[in-house]
């Protein structure tokens, strides 16, 4: 289908859908014109339908699409038509605003549009006039003059003056956003958007027709790209008169100036030329394609003669002195057709040159080899296709970069890092301080009184690294994560975001200030909350300390901040941090995991409560955690204790889950009391924990967090086993999780007659916890991974792509 008829069919599907839109200038040639954009505004909210309209029109008519997503929606729909490529570019946009000024607002513009002669809606004069100034103002500065012709234009047409405030307000906007460009401009030149791409080959083989195929291709997309012939030298420097020729690799007949002298000159003469040509139009977002550039020097060996240097040298200049392209190009054929266009040199070395360009060409980060034994247009498209891999607004729904700095491998957030590396739009790398629990079981009694090595994965699904420690006694505790060497991998790779899950460890500070210098968005991921501020246990000087310090990181270290819950939100806000800066990320567990293990022990509930010595008919109640002072085992002895004394009638049941210092004083305690029906199972992996939640009634959690900051993950997978809840009020996961009454309670710390009279009304009333049971699950539902990754994605599209 035409160019002409994919257009209307877009208008058309628009319509059809009902969403309000007009086409905000360049329309009076709409159907002919490719030079410019189809401006497009419609709705806010109607999104995600406007992309799915574009992608039907572009398939129904046999059109290719990328999208690039600078600020709105950007659709290009391209098809090779035989001889030459066609395009058709749609510029989506929700809100009349530019640079931050929003000069119009949408639906006053789309309330009052009207209707062209050829059927399709347009804004008002006004309003138009209005869009055109801000493009004048704020828009490429080529196009400045005809703006300002069409407004006056359309000034003159209509009775209408532009409004005064209006104008200045586009105005100021402009004069302010300035010093934002400079800014930028500058931070560019550092570190430029565009790529750098060689392409080499020996004479002959067709680089410079290939070069001008691809520049060709670029263009049709509206892709800066600039074609420069660097297989001589850049000529910045100026070429002496009768001195030497302007091919370095070639004779000359007059050797006036010494051999070194001329290669001073000329590797000098290259450096220039990268700062000078190729790195403004890199800042400036282009693609440049260079032919040969330096590598000419490395395996032609005219050079090694005319300059009468050793080839070392030349290899040690290449390595120090030249900058190196993005992406290396090699194009080959065989040997005797390249000698039919060109006989340049024999055979033998047409093939060792092919062989040497490989060797160097596969130093740079991209390496392509195309064969030019097809047509140059051919070769072109595929070199396009390759390129386009360098550059990432060429991307479809480019993925985000995103690295994660963590301590070490934990049970719960593996398969979280799993789930984000499945989507397509995240390019994920974790980083981790030290290897921990991965390939051999480890001992701290501070965790468990027993050696422990996780039964899940940990490691699969997503690319990881450990960094190496130099710590002097690794681990995942404080100053057990001593790694300098994440700062160079935040500089190399260039990540789009990081992820830094903390901020206790030494690690972590080298990568706060390794992305500040290398202005990538830090994205703080940690389970304080401000309960721990208010009722902690610490001195005013080191409370005064802690918010001095984190106010300062907060403001000028970190982007972004990942909210695990409502504490760890209103944390961040008590510290100054803006709403708009908050993003949710829950503090979820693999509730997948846990449901359908549960699901799957269930059906041998009775037969394992048998092996236990517990009747099919008691309530179980269960604790997991590590028997360690600040988790409070013995409150869930107490509460049981209180509970039987009120009715000795009551059936119930006490499973002790876990290891810990206080393990033999709690057996002590229960051998005391003379409490029969307390059980010590010991530390429980994570499959063997799922048969614990699968056999009992109802979860009991009892620390006092306010001495950590915890969240509690066990009550996440306790309730995606699907039982009802009781926990003290200190726990951070009870204000999002808990709904009192509806799937468990929520009983003051330290209250044991509290504890014990919420844990009765519980499993009293058998239809109740029935009911609470599905309440859980439906709640846990809701805090899963699936929100983490939305979480994620929403503060990725806040920042934009690095390349």
């Amino acid at each position: 289908m035409t160019r002409e008829k994919t257009i209307k069919h877009m208008l058309h599907e628009l319509e059809k859908r009902r969403i309000k839109y007009c086409i905000l200038r360049n329309y009076e040639d709409l159907e002919e014109e490719e030079e410019n954009d189809i401006d497009i505004l419609v709705e806010q909210g109607k999104e995600k339908e406007v992309r799915e309209i574009t992608q039907d029109v572009a398939k129904e008519n046999e059109w290719n699409i990328q999208e690039r997503n600078p600020q709105g929606l950007y659709f290009i729909l391209y098809r090779w038509n035989k001889k030459y490529w066609e395009n058709i570019r749609f510029d989506i946009v929700t809100k009349m605003e530019m640079k931050g000024v929003e000069y119009l607002e949408t639906k006053e513009v789309l309330e009052r549009r009207k209707k062209h002669k050829k059927g399709f809606y347009i804004p008002g004069f006004e309003h138009e006039a209005i869009h055109l100034m801000a493009k004048a103002q704020f828009g490429n500065p080529e196009n400045k003059e005809k703006y300002e012709k069409r407004i006056q234009e359309l000034t003159n047409n209509t009775p209408y003056k532009l409004d005064d405030e209006i104008e200045k307000r586009i105005k100021a906007g402009a004069r302010k956003n300035s010093w934002k460009r400079i800014r930028n401009g500058l931070w560019r030149r550092i570190r430029p958007t565009g790529s750098f791409i060689v392409i080499a080959g020996p004479d002959g083989v067709g680089k410079s027709t290939t070069a001008e195929h691809i520049t060709k291709i670029f263009k049709t997309f509206h892709q800066g790209v600039e074609h420069m012939h660097l297989g001589f030298r850049p000529n910045i420097l100026p070429a002496r008169k009768g001195g030497h020729q302007q091919n370095p690799e070639g004779e000359e007949s007059v050797r006036k100036m010494p051999g070194w002298i001329r290669f001073i000159y000329h590797t000098l003469d290259y450096i220039l030329g990268y700062w000078f040509k190729i790195r403004p139009a890199l800042a400036r977002g282009k693609i440049v394609i260079a032919e040969r550039y330096y590598y000419g020097f490395l395996v032609d060996p005219r050079a090694h003669k005319r300059y009468q240097i050793p080839e070392w040298l030349l290899r040690t200049v290449f390595f120090i002195c030249i900058p190196k392209p993005k992406g290396f190009l090699l194009l080959t054929n065989d040997s005797k057709e390249i000698i039919k266009r060109r006989q340049e040199h024999s055979e033998e070395e047409t093939d060792r040159q092919i062989i040497e360009y490989e060797k160097w060409g596969r130093k740079a980060r991209y390496f392509w080899k195309i064969r030019t034994d097809k047509p140059a247009d051919s070769a072109a498209i595929q070199a396009v296709r390759y390129i386009k891999e360098t550059h990432t607004a060429w991307k479809k729904y480019a993925p985000y970069r995103l690295a994660v700095l963590a301590s070490h491998p934990i049970q719960y957030q593996a398969p979280l890092w799993k789930k984000i590396a499945e989507h397509q739009h995240i390019d994920l790398k974790v980083y981790y301080c030290v290897d921990w629990g991965v390939e051999k079981p480890q001992y701290d009694p501070k965790f468990f009184n027993t050696p422990y090595k996780w039964d899940i994965p940990l490691l699969e699904g997503y690319t990881y690294e450990f960094l190496k420690n130099y710590s002097p006694k690794p681990g995942p505790y404080l100053g057990g994560c001593i790694n300098p060497n994440i700062a160079f991998k935040l500089w190399k790779h260039k990540y789009d975001a990081v992820v830094i899950m903390g901020w206790m460890d030494i690690t972590f500070w080298f990568a706060y200030l390794a992305a500040l210098v290398g202005r990538t968005p830090v994205f703080l991921r940690a389970v304080s909350s401000s309960y721990f501020d208010k009722y902690g246990k610490r001195s005013n000087i080191l409370l005064f300390l802690k918010k001095t310090v984190l106010r300062n990181l907060f403001r000028y270290f970190v982007s972004g901040f990942l909210a695990i819950g409502t504490r760890n939100r209103d944390f961040y806000l008590e510290y100054g941090v803006k709403k708009k800066n908050i993003f949710h990320f829950p503090y979820a567990v693999d509730n997948n995991f846990f449901a359908k293990e549960a699901e799957k022990h269930e059906k041998h509930r009775a037969k394992i409560r048998k092996k236990m010595n517990i009747d099919s008919d008691a309530a179980v109640i269960l604790f997991a955690a590590r028997f360690i002072p600040r988790r409070h085992p013995e409150h869930a002895i107490k509460a049981f204790e209180k509970l039987t004394a009120h009715s000795k009638k009551t059936n119930a049941h006490l499973l002790m889950v876990g290891d810990g210092e206080m393990m033999d004083e709690l057996k002590k305690e229960v051998e005391e009391k003379e409490l029969s029906n307390v059980c010590f199972v010991g530390f429980k992996n994570q499959k063997d924990l799922v048969k614990m939640y699968s056999i009992s009634d109802v979860f009991v959690r009892a620390d006092e967090t306010i001495e950590t900051g915890d969240w509690g993950a066990t009550v996440n997978e306790a309730m995606a086993c699907g039982l009802p809840i009781v926990c003290a009020d200190a726990a951070a996961s009870n204000v999002d999780l808990i709904q009192r009454g509806k799937n468990g309670y929520v009983y003051t710390f330290g209250d044991m007659e509290e504890f014990a009279g919420s844990i009765s009304k519980v499993i009293q009333n058998k239809k109740q916890l029935e009911s609470m049971k599905r309440k859980s699950k439906e709640i846990i539902s809701k805090w899963s991974y699936k929100e983490d990754v939305e979480g994620i994605l929403e503060a990725l599209g806040n920042y934009p792509h690095r390349y």
